[in-house]
């Protein structure tokens, strides 16, 4: 875990201070010839200087995303002067947001904060208060814990940033034993020679600690360079030159253990980024076969707003389509936002598909922010929802284990013991998108104290998906995500076929930063500090959503407040078991129903069409809905209500807007549940969920995320894993009349581990895993031999999850009926209740049904897997109609 404890200067400096405010620890070597240029090894801190000038870095990149090197393309908009000469450089007075351009880095600051963006559109540095850089200072190899996928998306292999290996030469003290308890100060002599320039310079950096498991002999320096562009300029690609560096510290000399360039780069976090994950042929998931992952880079960089303007700007940056097969035929247009006395900025993408471009199938959509891990140690997603967390280096083979989910780890030797034996994965901190508002991290120990947060105030507008759809927040790193689209939770890519013309706006949130010194909480003692930068984020959240949508917005695929309309009316609900004094209906607040507007289709589909735009507002207590600020359109108007099973279309087309009513009235809609006769028996909440099953009380001797004896401890990883404790011989029953799901029923249906021959591994269709079976028994009286019940079954989550039906007869004979192996949610595994929504409607002749006893088999048939599961919403049998 060896962070700087030094802030990142990428940006132009002034002397020696650059236009974010923060101070370099660069010396300008002696001797050195104006116009020559200078390559400083960057010491977990990258400082490039160019004529006696820090410039960004970011220069050069390698690999997709990276910019135009990446790309073969030339920034034509990009200005070649410095910032002093700048027409954005102006000073302006107090207050005023201020756009600072140089050659390779662009500023926005407002006096409360700056932000900084390499050419590429890299956000690169946050500033705020007297914290200098939030971001983390580099990525970090293996022994940091991330890994290819630690954050749900892919790595690019092909970094431009090297690391330096150094050795301690023989007879020079060891590091010490106890590596974590201080800081040690420590200088760099380096010499590197390019074709047209030689240069010597010294740098100074601290270093908190050393990588455990690269043992006490040698220790990691970070280096990016400029590069001679007319060297490189043939390859289109830079390489490393020779570099000669040398290391001190107190009683200790070190040299470069070998030639940089037989050094694999390691993983660049890139601080801040949009990045996508894609494919151009038709796969279930793009992340597999022909899927390709790319980090956005900008080709063309402008000015949006006029420069005269100095309450509110705007810039974009601008990813041209790929050719040739490489890039993503799409183009992506970065746009960021600083207005007037506001303390964070504005963010929003558009992506646009035009005619004549092949297909493509959007996988996941993102934005990251990597934030400096030796501060920001505390994260927050709700009220219940807020911890201090683990450490990355937590993450890593030397302190924690891997388990049979990919993205878990065991921690087994974390810097804070209270994390000993705790499980971690990402998924611990999904969240529903209408709970989805604000999420973010704060720095406990920084002076002050300090918090960085995403605030989406119309995320169900443009993630798709429907308000219970399902996504990552924040994770160990500390990493944000702001995720616009993804396939998590089941909900299938944004396909955009062939010739197309699809354009899509997504955004714009908020990157709103809060501190201690700020009145709201200054005074506030420390122990309460994190939660008052919560309550003052959510605060602040709940004036970003009354301000939605946004006046300022400048892009014409952003619809003004008034150049949206609304839709509005009554819903009502006919169902014999509807009861409506304890329905959401008549508990005077909004509850698990909604109504919302999507692409017009069959009901049920907006939870798999996300290429369009989606409106969503609960029902009142009183059966009211009211949809505002609607985009002109047409629509589908869709619902499905909490006490009673399915979705429903309430009208198949609405139009809004200019081609329609702009404020309609749809009047009452009446939601009729699917139903083929009277209830016999029920098992269940029909409210999209199972978390009201039974879930054992997990082992109170490990720490959880969440309390293990608390409501939602199925979020805790490995929930289902205490199947096979709970009913190590045989399956549960449930006897209609006498049980109890809360506490008979257990909270899924998986499979069950397959006891191991000595010496053999026994498998059934090649799976070491075996069916488990649930039996409902219940008693009928003279059922009519001649008609049909009804077995229906609601799913909350499903992964291959085929069911085989059996009516009294044991489940190993062929079924009655089998459903399909439907679901791909993976909603067991990743620390939910619910994930993709599916009927199953079992019709039973009465000749198979007996008077007295019966009994049903539902038998999870599906065994090529061990997270093939079913989650049961509700359950019911039906009399004949």
């Amino acid at each position: 875990m060896a962070y700087s404890s030094i802030s990142h200067s990428g940006s132009e400096l002034q002397g020696e201070e650059n236009v974010i405010g923060l101070k370099s620890t660069a010396q300008k070597p002696a001797g050195q010839q104006p116009g020559k240029t200078i390559v400083l090894l960057y010491v977990l801190v990258a400082l490039v200087v160019v004529g006696g000038v820090v410039i960004a870095v970011g220069i050069v990149q390698s690999g997709k995303g990276g910019g135009d090197e990446s790309r073969g393309r030339t920034e034509t908009t990009w200005g070649e002067g410095s910032a002093d000469d700048d027409d954005d450089a102006h000073q302006g007075t107090s207050g005023d947001v201020v756009l600072k351009k140089g050659p390779n880095s662009v500023v926005l600051s407002n006096g409360i904060v700056a932000v900084e963006f390499s050419k590429s559109g890299l956000i690169i540095g946050i500033s705020y208060s007297n914290i200098g850089n939030l971001f983390e200072q580099a990525r970090s190899p293996a022994w940091m814990g991330d890994s290819a996928e630690s954050d749900g998306g892919e790595e690019d292999d092909s970094e431009s940033a090297h690391f330096v290996v150094m050795d301690w030469l023989p007879g020079d003290i060891a590091p010490p034993e106890e590596p974590d308890t201080a800081p040690y100060d420590a200088s760099v002599n380096y010499t590197t020679t390019t074709t047209s320039s030689s240069s010597r310079g010294n740098s100074s950096w601290s270093i908190d600690d050393f990588p455990e498991s690269l043992g006490s002999d040698h220790f990691l320096i970070n280096d990016e360079c400029l590069y001679d562009d007319d060297a490189n300029s043939s390859s289109g690609s830079a390489q490393m030159p020779p570099l000669d560096v040398s290391a001190s510290m107190p009683g200790r000399r070190a040299r470069t253990g070998g030639d940089p360039q037989k050094r694999r780069p390691p993983r660049r976090s890139h601080l801040g980024y949009y990045d996508m994950v894609w494919a151009d042929c038709n796969v279930v998931r793009p992340k597999h076969g022909c899927a390709k992952y790319e980090r956005f880079g900008a080709d063309e960089y402008r000015r949006i707003t006029s420069e005269s303007n100095t309450d509110h700007v705007e810039i974009s940056f601008v990813q041209l389509p790929g050719k040739g097969g490489q890039g993503a035929p799409v183009t992506i247009d970065m746009r960021y936002v600083m207005r007037r006395g506001e303390s964070g900025f504005y963010s929003y993408l558009i992506i646009d598909h035009e005619k004549g471009k092949p297909e493509i199938h959007i996988g996941e959509l993102r934005l990251v922010l990597r934030l400096r891990p030796d501060i920001f140690t505390y994260a927050a997603l709700a009220d219940n929802r807020r911890r201090t967390m683990p450490q990355p280096g937590d993450l890593s083979a030397a302190r924690s284990s891997p388990l049979e989910f990919k993205e878990a780890r065991l921690l087994t030797n974390p810097v804070n013991p209270d994390f000993k034996n705790e499980y971690d994965h990402k998924y611990h901190y999904s969240a529903d998108i209408k709970d989805m508002i604000v999420h973010g991290w704060v720095a406990p120990s920084a002076d002050p104290a300090v918090g960085i947060w995403m605030i989406s105030p119309s995320r169900m507008e443009y993630m798709g998906g429907g308000p219970e759809k399902q996504d990552l927040t924040v994770q160990v790193g500390p990493i944000i995500l702001n995720m616009l689209h993804s396939g998590h939770y089941g909900t299938p890519a944004v396909f955009v076929a062939a010739d197309q013309v699809w354009r899509k706006t997504y955004g714009p949130y908020f990157i709103y930063l809060n501190g201690a010194s700020e009145s709201v909480c200054s005074g506030v003692k420390a122990d309460r500090i994190t939660d008052c930068l919560w309550e003052d984020a959510s605060s602040r959240a709940a004036v970003e959503e009354k301000a939605w949508p946004y006046d300022w917005a400048t892009s014409s695929d952003y619809p003004s407040k008034g150049s949206r309309g609304s839709v509005s009316g009554l819903v009502k609900v006919e169902d014999p078991d509807w009861n409506a004094s304890q329905s959401p209906f008549r508990a005077g607040k909004p509850g698990n129903s909604w109504v919302g507007l999507a692409a017009e289709g069959p009901a049920g589909t907006w939870a798999v069409n996300s290429n369009g735009y989606q409106y969503w507002s609960q029902i009142e207590g009183d059966g009211h809905f009211l949809i505002p600020n609607v985009r002109p359109g047409s629509y589908s108007l869709f619902s499905y209500v909490g006490g009673v099973v399915g979705d429903h279309v309430l009208q198949q087309k609405v139009v809004v807007g200019s081609e329609g009513d702009k404020n309609l009235d749809v009047g009452t809609k009446v939601v009729r549940p699917p139903r083929k006769g009277p209830t016999i028996w029920s098992i269940g909440v029909p409210d999209r969920s199972f978390g009201e099953f039974f879930v054992p009380v997990l082992n109170p001797r490990s720490p959880w995320p969440y309390p293990s004896t608390g409501p939602d401890r199925w979020r805790n990883y490995g929930a289902w894993l205490t199947y096979k404790e709970s009913y190590p011989e045989s399956d549960p029953v449930f006897d209609i009349g006498s049980s109890d799901f809360s506490r008979d029923w257990y909270f899924v249906q998986c499979l069950r581990p397959r006891p191991q021959e000595r010496g053999k591994r026994s498998t059934q269709r090649g799976s070491p895993y075996l069916p488990t079976v649930r039996r409902i028994n219940f008693d009928l009286e003279d059922p009519w031999p001649g008609a049909t019940y009804t077995l229906r079954m609601a799913i909350a989550g499903a992964h291959h999850g085929a069911i085989g039906v059996a009516i009294n007869r044991p489940s190993n004979t062929p079924y009655d009926f089998r459903t399909p192996a439907g679901g791909r949610d993976n909603a067991m595994a990743r620390a939910s209740d619910h994930g993709q929504y599916l009927q199953y409607e079992v019709g039973i002749p009465g000749s198979k049904l007996l008077h007295g006893r019966n009994t049903i088999y539902l038998t999870l048939d599906s065994v090529d897997g061990r997270y093939n599961y079913v989650g049961y919403d509700f359950i019911r049998l039906e009399g004949p109609g």
